[in-house]
């Protein structure tokens, strides 16, 4: 039974991943956008896949960070 619990509490605890092409739908831009984010840095990325890195993942976690640092509060800034 305890193995069971263990199972369940860690299934929660898994991080979710999405491609730069997930990210490009979910934010509605297009794919070389995402890729430039990368690029900069503005958007912090894991690469996969051997000494290319051709394999791109953004953890949830991270696009959560960066939807926050350019969220625009009604109100607040922007143009007078």
């Amino acid at each position: 039974m305890e193995k069971k619990d263990r199972k369940a509490r860690f299934k929660n605890m898994v991080p979710t991943y999405y491609s730069p092409a997930d990210v490009a739908a979910i934010l509605n831009v297009s794919l070389r956008t995402v890729r430039v984010w990368i690029n900069d840095g503005k958007l912090p990325s894991i690469r996969f896949g051997g000494k290319n890195g051709r394999i791109i993942r953004i953890s949830h976690q991270d696009l959560e960070a960066f939807l926050d640092q350019y969220r625009q509060v009604p109100g607040k800034g922007g143009d007078t």
